[in-house]
């Protein structure tokens, strides 16, 4: 937090975020950025969701790249026949 307050903008931050996939200039429904420019931003003061937050993370063990991340609701072999089904409850 102390070299974010050094740097004098959160801006660095907020564009890191952003090439990590997550929207910077999204807003929530009351109207405030989910990426504040505040500094607190160092500390996790930022409402995301969890494949927001996956995709982000993920860019870490592919070298520096972002992927958008899937869900998997199915997997089948090469003939067709299903290994993986997913459920809705």
């Amino acid at each position: 937090m102390k070299l974010l307050k050094e740097m004098g903008t959160v801006a660095p931050v907020r564009d890191l975020l952003h090439n990590l996939g997550i929207d910077k200039n999204l807003r929530l429904p009351n109207g405030q950025l989910a990426v504040p420019k505040l500094p607190s931003i160092c500390l996790g003061a930022v409402d995301l969701t969890l494949i927001e937050m996956s995709g982000a993370y993920s860019a870490f063990s592919n070298n520096g790249t972002y992927v958008q991340p899937v869900f998997i609701s199915r997997i089948e072999d090469k003939n067709g026949k299903v290994i993986y089904q997913r459920y809705s409850q």
